[in-house]
């Protein structure tokens, strides 16, 4: 038996934001000690923008070199003279989640090879 069922446009964007919301809470299999920083990157930057080789386990280095343009762009994308606007508070955030990750990464694996030379 096939049924026809018929939904308006909010009730559509309802059912593809919670199938959204569902897919984003799927367990990401790197960072294994570092979960909460790469979820938290996820959520701020959006699954899409960020590199494929980050979702598969073992590729830790590699998606934290292919994390250096995005933080790069955002790092050049900082107005100081918006501090208070809402770009910059974007990109404030995302540069501190991948800071975070980082740095995370770079102690729980005794590793001076991060993206960064503190």
């Amino acid at each position: 038996m096939i049924r026809n069922i018929r939904l308006n446009e909010n009730e559509l964007s309802r059912i593809v934001r919670r199938v959204l919301i569902e897919q984003s809470k799927e367990p990401l299999r790197s960072f294994e000690d570092c979960q909460d920083k790469m979820t938290n990157l996820v959520k701020i930057v959006g699954k899409s923008k960020i590199p494929s080789g980050c979702f598969s386990p073992d590729n830790e280095q590699e998606c934290l070199d292919s994390l250096e343009p995005l933080y790069d762009e955002a790092y050049n994308n900082l107005d100081y003279s918006r501090v208070k606007s809402r770009p910059y508070k974007k990109n404030a955030e995302i540069i501190t989640a991948i800071v975070e990750l980082n740095l995370c990464y770079s102690e729980n694996n005794n590793s001076s090879d991060g993206l960064f030379d503190f």
